[in-house]
């Protein structure tokens, strides 16, 4: 590795400390510094101003140093790997190009934890019939009730193969899913267009795939909200319709998780397992790539 020097021969070192993991080095770099180094035998954290940006990863004395924006984990996997085994709220990277981080819930229990909740539901306090823009940024809050956001999900399965994950819990205490093994999203060109096959295997039974009718079936549907329907059958604004809420829609499907909370006239949440909202407690739609 070949470090830069300042105008007097010396390193141009930000600051050097103890560092107990590569992810907290990271963090600690975040947008103030050009680059890090890492040193895991001696657990030390090296901040500078710039780097040999051609030997990034090469080592020297026991340092390996790093762009942070390649760094950054990109998902609540790379929250996992670096030992992150609690499930809770962790701040993800999934944009390489700018570092721009982005506050989410990780599951670490489900399937061997890593899953990255792009969905979570635990109230009313957050509306989800709301606009394009807002489905796109994403909105709500991670710690209770939020939609991660369009563009971050695009970017999460955009070169990866990636699981989805539903979750539904009732107020009787039980708990439903569905594993999809093959999920993702399109960029906003082409609407947010829903990628998804199976098998799909779980407690609730398959709401998006394998419906009685074909016209329930959304792999292959454009997003939709009260303010841009992308449903492809004329007239059927699904977005709109009943307590409406942003989804992929087909026709006014059999699977819809973005309705108003705790109405009985929010139907189907999931085919005829759920029927209505005044039984469920929460929703979660968790991914992971594979392995």
């Amino acid at each position: 590795m070949q470090r830069s020097f300042d105008n007097t021969g010396s390193p141009t070192n930000l600051q050097e400390n103890h560092s107990d993991s590569l992810s907290m080095c990271t963090a600690s770099c975040a947008r103030s510094c050009g680059c890090f180094g890492y040193n895991s035998k001696k657990k030390r954290c090296r901040l500078q101003n710039t780097c040999n940006t051609v030997n990034l990863t090469a080592y020297s004395e026991g340092w390996r140093y790093y762009n942070p924006y390649y760094a950054l984990p990109k998902d609540c996997e790379g929250i996992l790997k670096a030992t992150k085994s609690q499930s809770g709220i962790y701040t993800i990277y999934p944009f390489s190009t700018d570092g721009s981080g982005v506050d989410v819930y990780c599951d670490m229990k489900v399937e061997g934890g890593g899953w990255t909740a792009i969905q979570r539901r635990r109230r009313g306090s957050v509306n989800f019939n709301t606009t394009w823009d807002n489905y796109k940024i994403g909105f709500g809050i991670p710690g209770d009730t939020y939609w991660i956001g369009n563009d971050v999900i695009h970017q999460l399965t955009r070169d990866v193969i990636s699981y989805l994950y539903i979750n539904i819990t009732l107020k009787n205490g039980e708990s439903l899913y569905e594993l999809y093994h093959q999920f993702s999203v399109a960029d906003e060109a082409d609407k947010y267009r829903l990628f998804l096959k199976g098998p799909a295997t779980g407690t609730l039974g398959d709401a998006m795939l394998d419906t009685e009718y074909d016209t329930d079936n959304l792999t292959g549907m454009q997003f939709s909200t009260f303010d841009q329907h992308n449903n492809p059958i004329s007239g059927y604004y699904c977005a709109s319709y009943g307590t409406g809420g942003g989804w992929w829609y087909n026709t006014c499907s059999a699977s819809h998780l973005h309705g108003s909370w705790n109405v009985a006239d929010w139907r189907p949440i999931w085919n005829d397992k759920v029927k209505n909202m005044t039984v469920v407690k929460e929703t979660l739609i968790m991914i992971k790539k594979h392995p």
